[in-house]
């Protein structure tokens, strides 16, 4: 998970001491809010020689203007002291833009990450003093195979798993979903972004997402343990007037242990889930509950194949039989 804004703080100037840091870290910051105090003696210094050099010239070219306006003075001396007036004005404003970087201050709202400096340090202008990280929204970055981006648009909602947070899952946002595919990792960077107005979900946590690539409602599941393939054919056996009969089926989605079954078996009919690897097409059989502790070569039989309203929802959420990825990233 990464901050939803992050900036590093540059020292500014040309080499000062800190005198004073006036934050911590974890401190929340607003945007110009002072974080440390640098020495601004010798600029200060600069600064005020510049304004009594401008403040003489000032005098000098107010009396000389009088002078030449009677003729006393030529004129190529009034347009020196014009352009040393002018001179010292872009000195000054050299003067305050250094004031300016040398005053640190936020540039984002957020929270103090880092401060990697003390007081009395030196800082030059490419020192970094401070890190702010704004973590109201985090983004997580996760790579999605081609077979599943199709499934996915900017805005679709889907469940974020972070251990570190609990075991409930905070809700994500697909805030970009890539046009081009990464050629390093042939697959696509999905970024997404998760609420965290209370701060309680850091920087930096794993987390995972679920990613339903595929819903379907209404439809017929059965346990996918009842599933057999037999010379490469899924199949399965249903119990019908006290015998297995062997099914050949067609499956769809799978989630957990549960396989949605297209064709080859009807709502209600029993599978069997127990002893199906000992059976044969018309062998007489007995339904026991598998919990029973039967043993021997019964065969124990039960699940019925149910509407997907009444069967995998605990998983499915919505949909009996939902299709998921799951994808991880940090």
């Amino acid at each position: 998970l990464a901050p939803q804004d992050e900036v590093t703080i540059l020292g500014g100037g040309s080499g000062s001491k800190i005198l004073k840091i006036n934050v911590a870290v974890g401190d929340k910051v607003r945007k110009g809010q002072s974080l440390m105090t640098q020495d601004m003696k010798d600029i200060q210094i600069q600064e005020n020689n510049l304004l009594l050099s401008k403040s003489q010239l000032e005098d000098t070219y107010e009396k000389n203007k009088a002078l030449y306006e009677v003729g006393a003075v030529a004129e190529s001396q009034i347009t020196s002291l014009e352009n040393q007036l002018e001179q010292l004005d872009l000195q000054l404003e050299t003067i305050e833009l250094t004031k300016e970087k040398m005053a640190v201050t936020a540039t984002i709202d957020g929270i103090v990450s880092a401060l990697p400096v003390v007081e009395g340090q030196m800082a030059a202008a490419s020192t970094v003093v401070a890190s702010i990280v704004n973590i109201d929204q985090l983004l997580l970055d996760v790579s999605v195979g081609e077979s599943y981006i199709m499934g996915i648009e900017k805005g679709d909602e889907l469940e974020v798993f972070i251990p570190a947070y609990g075991e409930q899952p905070v809700t994500g946002r697909v805030k970009s979903v890539p046009p081009t595919i990464n050629p390093q990792t042939r697959a696509y960077t999905v970024t997404i972004e998760i609420d965290n107005p209370e701060h309680n979900i850091k920087g930096g946590m794993y987390a995972e997402i679920k990613l339903t690539v595929e819903k379907k409602e209404n439809t017929l599941v059965i346990p996918q343990q009842a599933i057999l393939e037999i010379d490469g054919v899924p199949s399965a056996f249903i119990v019908e007037g006290g015998s297995a009969e062997l099914r050949q089926v067609e499956t769809g989605l799978t989630l957990g242990d549960y396989a949605e079954v297209l064709t080859g078996l009807n709502e209600g009919e029993s599978v069997v889930v127990e002893g199906q690897y000992t059976l044969s097409d018309g062998r007489k059989v007995e339904v026991v509950d598998p919990d029973s502790g039967a043993a021997g070569n019964e065969a124990a039989a039960g699940e019925d194949a149910a509407d997907s309203a009444g069967a995998g929802a605990a998983d499915a959420g919505d949909s009996a039989a939902g299709g998921e990825s799951q994808g991880e990233a940090q």
